[in-house]
């Protein structure tokens, strides 16, 4: 994503460990125009909100592990 970003004429990064997120956002926030963070995260990770696999819009996982799902 981050060459196709590029192809785009838009600035962007990758932060692939979680302890440099914090120190990417601010770039995020004071690049002018378009700007694409990737983020990588291990699949194990619950990333909120979260639509489970083989779930809908209405299955939407909007808070805590992941086991238990909000139906909306």
């Amino acid at each position: 994503m981050l060459h196709f970003a590029a192809s785009c004429g838009i600035s962007a990064a990758r932060v692939t460990k979680k302890e440099h997120q914090r120190g990417a956002i601010p770039t995020l926030l004071d690049t002018p125009g378009p700007y694409f963070l990737d983020v990588i995260c291990p699949h194990q990770d619950h990333v909120l909100p979260m639509i489970p696999s083989g779930g809908t819009f209405n299955d939407t996982i909007t808070e805590g592990d992941g086991r238990n799902i909000l139906k909306t």
